[in-house]
Formats: structure tokens, C-alpha cells, sequence
């Protein structure tokens, strides 16, 4: 059976829920967001969206939800309102980019290219043209973009392995070493990196060691 829908399954009498009140029906989906009843929270939001369309934050909490469903379409519709009523919402618009980039890479890059015009500062959307590129094996522009992202925010690690991946894959092993290192040194600040610390050493170690081969 599926999540239940009726907010009394969440612990709430059925008549201490006033379907009127925007704020209870947010509290409910909040709640049943975090217990793990994700259909059920979706209902409740939807109620609160009915109340009150161009409330950001029950945008976003839709958005997320319908997004952690892997329901793709419906996720875009409540970003892309969203981020009509709020442009300056960095969560949404993040998330946003992530979900376009795994649906369909080309189609991303020129909606990221649009985002871009309007958010020439904002380091996400630099990172993630970057990372396209990549993926179609454009690295010279990947690099370009990826380093825009670090200049941003250069407190990010992700940006710099990923500028080191691309490095790699160019075989300027000396600059990917680098940024590696960088990545590991500053490992402890909390970021949670796409390979382990260990597996970056060993990456490291391994290009100090081709490197040392090809100048033999």
C-alpha cells in the first residue's frame, strides 16, 4: 500500500485540520515530508497550493518532493513557476540545473545558456555548463566554465575536482595533481566529494607515476 493521504494518519485528528489554514496544511506536509510519506506530504502541499498559488516555499517543497520521485515533469513545472515568481530562489534554481542535466544534457545546456544571462554571478550554473560540456567532450569550454565557478565560489571543492577530472582527461596531469591536492587538503570542511579522499590519492599517485614514466 502507499503512503497514507489523510493527515489524522499522521498523527493529527481529522478535527484539528482546518483545510483552510495554509499554515497547518505546510506544518502537516512538513511532517509527513520528514517521516518518509512522500505521496502524503505531496497531498497536503497541493492543498496549501491551492490556498495560496505563488507561495514560494510550498513551490519548492513540491518541486523536491515530485523531484526525489524521480516524477521529472512535474518537478520542472513547480521549479520553472517557482523560479518565474522568484528568479533569486538559489535552491530551486539548483536543483533545477541538476534535474536538467540528467534528463537530457543538450537540452540543459541551452536552457542553462538562457539561466546564465540572468544569473551570470550565480557559480551553480557555471559548475553545471561545465560539467556538460564535459560530458560531451568539450573540455576546453568545460574548463572555462568550470573555472568561472571556482573564481564564484572558491570555497567549493566539487568545483575544483571536477576541474581536475577535466584536466585529466586533457592529460595536463600536473594541473589535475593540483587541484586533487587542493580537494584533499581541504577535505574535512564538510562538502561531500564523488570519490573518497583515498581514492583521490590514489588517482594522484598513479598520474605522478605516469608522469614520471613519460619523462623517463
Amino acid at each position: 500500500p502507499g503512503s497514507p493521504k489523510n493527515p489524522s494518519s499522521l498523527g493529527f485528528k481529522v478535527k484539528d485540520h482546518d483545510p483552510k489554514d495554509i499554515s497547518s496544511l505546510i506544518a502537516l506536509g512538513y511532517k509527513a515530508a520528514l517521516s518518509g510519506q512522500t505521496e502524503a506530504a505531496i497531498t497536503l502541499y497541493k492543498q496549501a497550493l491551492g490556498q495560496e498559488s505563488s507561495n514560494t516555499n510550498v513551490l519548492f517543497a513540491l518541486a523536491s518532493l515530485y523531484h526525489r520521485l524521480a516524477q521529472y515533469k512535474e518537478a520542472k513545472i513547480h521549479y520553472r513557476k517557482l523560479l518565474t515568481l522568484s528568479p533569486d530562489y538559489k535552491k530551486a534554481l539548483n536543483n533545477y540545473l541538476v534535474l536538467m542535466s540528467e534528463e537530457s544534457p543538450s537540452q540543459a545546456l541551452v536552457e542553462l545558456k538562457e539561466l546564465e544571462k540572468d544569473n551570470p554571478d550565480f557559480s551553480p550554473i557555471q559548475a553545471q555548463i561545465g560539467m556538460i560540456y564535459a560530458q560531451i567532450g568539450d573540455f576546453n569550454l568545460a574548463e572555462q566554465h568550470l573555472r568561472r565557478a571556482i573564481i564564484l565560489s572558491p570555497e567549493v571543492l566539487n568545483y575544483r575536482y571536477n576541474l581536475g577530472v577535466v584536466y585529466d582527461n586533457m592529460k595536463r596531469y600536473n594541473e589535475a595533481i593540483s587541484l586533487y591536492k587542493q580537494v584533499v587538503d581541504g577535505s574535512g570542511t564538510g562538502d561531500i566529494l564523488p570519490q573518497s579522499s583515498n581514492s583521490i590519492r590514489n588517482r594522484m599517485t598513479y598520474l605522478q607515476e605516469k608522469i614520471a614514466v613519460q619523462r623517463d
